[in-house]
């Protein structure tokens, strides 16, 4: 048995000694919502904490260095609002991440030198993690062990053939127009 997570008026802190005050692009303090779920993602505690990690990470008014909020910090965000059941903020963290970060050949940069934005180090990991919240958004299995179809589509439509679930399974569907039409 673990200890439980320590928690603030804020949501999940760092540590028991240390809150979650700063920006930081990674979101490892909150695994516990997303990737491993191992809490319920859509309690109070977990949506708060989820909200205060973007509003530190990425708002720009507090936030002077935002390179904070780049690729693996909206994907980590994409991921929580995905399982947390919030499908149009997951669509919207994807939308941003895809419009705004990533370039075409799936990297991005993060600065090196600050105020020198042509000069940037290239960096692959959020086009994974991506990969896998668009998984998880299309076919994601709960820790009760049901498995979701599009569960974290909103207004996209959607189609995969043979896209692999928890336990093995392989997974083929369609959905249009806010229906699921089928499941293979």
């Amino acid at each position: 048995q673990l200890a439980p997570f320590p928690t603030d008026e804020t949501g999940y802190r760092l540590s028991v000694d240390c809150p979650f005050a700063c920006p930081h692009r990674h979101f490892s303090h909150l695994l516990q919502i997303y990737d491993l779920e191992v809490v319920d993602p859509s309690t109070a505690l977990s949506l708060r904490s989820i909200d205060h990690y973007f509003g530190l990470t990425c708002n720009t008014s507090e936030n002077w260095f935002t390179e904070s909020c780049r690729g693996y910090s909206v994907c980590g965000i994409a991921g929580m609002n995905a399982v947390a059941g919030r499908r149009s903020a997951a669509q919207g963290n994807i939308s941003f991440s895809l419009d705004t970060i990533i370039v075409p050949n799936g990297l991005y940069g993060e600065n090196e030198m600050f105020n020198h934005p042509d000069v940037f180090g290239p960096t692959g990991e959020s086009s994974y993690c991506l990969a896998g919240v668009l998984h998880t958004m299309l076919s994601h299995t709960t820790q009760e062990g049901v498995l979701q179809i599009c569960a974290g589509i909103d207004t996209w439509d959607a189609a995969y053939h043979n896209l692999r679930a928890a336990g093995g399974l392989l997974v083929s569907a369609s959905r249009r127009n806010g229906t699921t039409e089928f499941v293979r």
